[in-house]
C-alpha cells in the first residue's frame, strides 16, 4: 500500500499529512500548523486496536504513525532495546492491561548478565558494524517524501545497569568501580559509534537520545557520576 493510500484511509485528522517539518518548527520554538506528537513506544495492542489488526509489518506501523497523526517514524537502533533485557539472560516479565494479559520481558533487577571482571571478560558485545542499516533504506522506500525517521539511540547510563542488573550495578558503584568503568568503556564507543553512522541517512531526520538517570525523587545515583560518566557524552553526541 503506497504512503498516498495510507493517508487517504486517515479520517481523524482529515487536513493533517505527516509533515517532518511541522517537528522541526515546534523544537525550534516557533509555532507550527498543529501541536505535533511525539513518542517513541507505543503498545502494539494499542497499534492492533487503533488498526483494528496487529502490526507485524513495517508496513503496518507505518500505516498506524501515518493515519494517528504523527510527522515521524520512531525506530530504536543501539544495543538498547527499549522495555527489553539484554544479553538473552532470563527476564522478569509483566502484564500490561488488567484484563488482557500481554508479556512483556524486562532486565532481571538484581543480576544481569556481567556481574564480575570476568563475566565482563567473555561477554561477547556487538560491534557498530553489527548493526544492520538496511532498515533505513528499506524505510526509505517506504515513508512519504514529507515524513522522516527519528532514531532512538543512546542509553549510557541505562546500558551499563541493565547488562549489571539494577542491584548489582548500584553495589557495584560502592565496591566494584573498575567493573562499572569497563562497562562504560565498551558501551560508550559503540553507542557514539551508532550515532555516527545513522545521523547522515537521508531518512534520518533527528536523533531522540533517552536516557532513565532520574525517578521523581531525584537521581539515581550521585550527580557526580553522571558529571563525570555521563554527561561529557551526553555533550558529545549533541555536539
Amino acid at each position: 500500500m503506497s504512503s498516498n493510500n495510507l493517508f487517504q484511509k486517515s479520517r481523524r485528522f482529515p487536513d493533517r499529512r505527516p509533515d517532518f517539518q511541522r517537528l522541526v518548527t515546534a523544537l525550534n520554538h516557533a509555532e507550527p500548523d498543529y501541536v505535533p506528537f511525539a513518542e517513541f513506544i507505543i503498545e502494539p495492542d494499542v497499534k492492533a486496536a487503533f488498526l483494528g489488526r496487529p502490526a507485524r509489518k513495517y508496513s503496518d506501523n507505518i500505516e498506524f504513525f501515518i493515519r494517528a497523526g504523527y510527522d515521524y517514524y520512531p525506530l530504536a537502533m543501539s544495543i538498547v532495546d527499549p522495555g527489553r533485557a539484554l544479553g538473552g539472560q532470563p527476564a522478569e516479565s509483566f502484564s500490561v492491561y488488567q484484563h488482557d494479559y500481554t508479556e512483556r520481558t524486562w532486565a532481571a533487577s538484581r543480576e544481569g548478565v556481567i556481574t564480575t571482571i570476568d563475566e565482563f571478560n567473555a561477554y561477547n558485545c556487538q560491534s557498530v558494524e553489527d548493526i544492520d542499516l538496511e532498515v533505513l533504506d528499506h524505510l526509505y522506500t517506504l515513508l512519504p517524501d514529507s515524513m522522516k525517521v527519528v532514531v532512538i539511540i543512546g542509553k549510557l547510563f541505562t546500558a551499563n545497569w541493565l547488562l549489571q542488573g539494577a542491584e548489582t550495578f548500584y553495589i557495584n558503584t560502592v565496591s566494584n568501580m573498575e567493573l562499572v568503568e569497563n562497562i562504560y568503556g565498551k558501551i560508550i564507543p559503540l553507542q557514539l559509534g551508532i550515532f555516527k553512522r545513522i545521523i547522515d541517512h537521508p531518512v534520518v531526520g533527528a536523533v531522540w537520545h533517552p536516557d532513565d538517570i532520574a525517578g521523581s525523587a531525584g537521581p539515581l545515583v550521585n550527580p557526580k557520576h553522571l558529571r563525570r560518566y555521563v554527561f561529557p557524552w551526553y555533550k558529545k553526541m549533541g555536539d
